[in-house]
């Protein structure tokens, strides 16, 4: 009898892990009434396993009625239960039975500081952190990425600071939290107070100099003791975005092990600098490929005007799903392929919000032509003034986000249609930094300087900071319109006013400010006083406005 029961148990415990893999919620129902019927309900072995099965599939009443079904739950039975309610959003429940626990370990509380601080409650974070009687090392990490998260610098400090023992972790945490809230000069004193880095940490600070081609550069030749993929994918990323694509590729075949991630990069870069044969070559040379690489090919031929080999690409794609798709989409709207972009998108089974947004910018086109049956249809509405067909498509959308917004936007400012820019703008839900440079650049660049000097003011009212990007549209529209003093005002704002530091791409466009303007004097104090080694781009140009207005002189 007593082999039978354990030969029960043992077929009961393999058919419960099948159902855990699986996530089979009906098949472990029934096995729980089997086990009932059986007796071996009382097993401990089998209780984990049922809390494990009901836990996976979101289970959470079953999980507590097996739970409270076992007479003495040990710690392993607590923090399972806890997980699944955690796992299921009951935090209040969590908490009370963490409460209730006869013996508390650091594992349980720690999962549950973390889902306090996950949940974006730092007060609450921070009681149920003060009440636990042992901390480790994860519990201060969790608390300093908690208030780092939410830009919260100065407290994820202090937490630091007060670590009876720091990890790696714990520097890099902090590092990183200074670094995505623009507080780039105390990550650098964080950096070079490490007593130890890792790949990790060095990667989080070459981020911070994404937009600083020099420093990234420098930093990855000097200061980085530490390099993985991550570090070299970075680099090349960083040097493809600024348009140096030799010293991109030099970087690629100078990897030590080159990864997916590497041979995906250039594929684009390849494609985005016209260079279709690089392009091809490199793809075939992958040694391994995934739906990324595919879709980057796809769009390499598309951007490229090769239209006849998408469908080649198309048939080889072992894996075709909505993200190729979408990818296909885009490429071919950026290519103004508006008609085979129209026909592909009816074409498409799953239309996603990333779908919709990439076919806004092709109404325009298409309503040019109205080569399309239903586009021509839906056109020869009188009811439909012509600078409406872009609200037309946004407005049948199933969802909007704010890159669907913004899209509708951006393309009315390149169709100069800034009032209809306007309206978006105003009712849109919730405008982001995206949102305000994308207006303050369309009046700046359309030479309506007090319409941008009106949104400017209006982004400091609605307490959201401007960026880099803000300045370099300002600045630029300024020195369009012949404004160099204002041009001047804006370039010095940005240090006195908003603490921030132009970069190369503020400078080389102050050169062209005022090199436009026959301000040379004022060009060359600008170059000789660049606070790094001026750019080849900003010298190159200086020289050129020189010999201009030597010549014409």
């Amino acid at each position: 009898m007593c082999c039978l029961k354990k030969q029960q148990r043992k077929a009961f415990s393999n058919l419960l892990k099948a159902c855990i893999d699986s996530r089979d919620f009906s098949r472990g129902r029934k096995l729980h009434g089997q086990i009932l019927a059986s007796g071996c309900s009382g097993d401990t072995h089998l209780a984990n396993l049922l809390l494990t099965m009901y836990r996976r599939c979101r289970s959470l009443d079953d999980a507590r009625a097996v739970f409270d079904s076992i007479p003495e739950p040990s710690t392993c039975h607590w923090n399972i239960i806890i997980a699944a309610c955690i796992e299921s959003g009951d935090l209040d429940l969590a908490g009370s039975l963490y409460e209730r626990m006869p013996y508390r370990d650091l594992v349980t509380q720690n999962t549950l500081l973390q889902a306090f601080a996950h949940m974006g409650d730092l007060d609450r974070t921070k009681r149920f952190f003060d009440r636990g009687h042992n901390k480790d090392v994860i519990s201060w990490n969790i608390m300093i990425k908690a208030f780092g998260q939410r830009g919260q610098c100065l407290s994820a400090r202090e937490f630091f600071q007060r670590m009876p023992q720091r990890s790696v972790v714990s520097w890099t945490t902090l590092l990183a939290a200074n670094a995505a809230f623009g507080h780039l000069e105390n990550a650098e004193r964080i950096f070079d107070s490490m007593p130890e880095r890792d790949a990790i940490t060095c990667n989080a600070m070459l981020h911070t100099r994404a937009d600083r081609i020099d420093l990234c550069r420098e930093f990855f030749r000097h200061k980085m003791t530490h390099r993985d993929p991550i570090s070299w994918n970075t680099l090349i990323a960083v040097l493809a975005s600024a348009g140096h694509f030799l010293e991109a590729r030099g970087a690629f075949d100078r990897m030590p092990r080159t990864n997916l991630g590497a041979w995906n990069e250039m594929i684009s870069i390849f494609s985005r600098n016209s260079q279709l044969q690089e392009a091809i070559q490199a793809f075939a040379k992958m040694p391994e490929r995934d739906v990324l690489s595919w879709n980057s090919i796809v769009q390499a031929y598309a951007l490229n005007g090769h239209l006849d080999e998408i469908g080649g690409a198309l048939e080889r794609m072992p894996q075709w799903g909505a993200a190729s798709w979408n990818s296909l989409l885009q490429a071919l709207v950026e290519h103004r392929q508006f008609d085979l972009a129209t026909m592909l998108f009816h074409g498409m089974t799953h239309k996603s919000v990333v779908s919709w947004t990439c076919m806004i910018p092709a109404q325009e086109g298409q309503e040019k032509r109205g080569s399309l049956p239903e586009n021509r249809q839906e056109h020869d509405d009188p009811s439909a003034s012509s600078p409406d067909k872009e609200k037309i498509f946004f407005d049948k959308m199933p969802a909007w986000n704010s890159v669907s917004w913004n899209t509708l936007m951006k393309t009315y400012a390149e169709s100069s249609n800034l009032d209809r820019a306007r309206e978006c703008f105003y009712l849109m839900p919730d405008p982001n930094l995206v949102t305000w440079n994308l207006m303050t650049a369309a009046y700046a660049q359309s030479g309506h300087l007090r319409e941008m000097e009106e949104f400017f003011r209006l982004m400091n009212l609605n307490g959201v900071p401007p960026n880099e990007k803000t300045f370099t549209s300002m600045i630029g529209g300024c020195g369009s319109c012949g404004k160099i003093k204002d041009a001047q005002q804006f370039f010095i704002a940005m240090t006195m006013d908003f603490g921030l530091s132009p970069d190369p791409i503020e400078y080389r466009c102050m050169v062209d400010v005022l090199g436009r303007r026959s301000f040379l004097k004022e060009m060359e104090d600008l170059v000789r006083n660049m606070p790094f080694h001026p750019p080849t781009e900003a010298l190159l140009a200086a020289e050129s406005y020189c010999r201009i207005h030597a010549v014409n002189s």
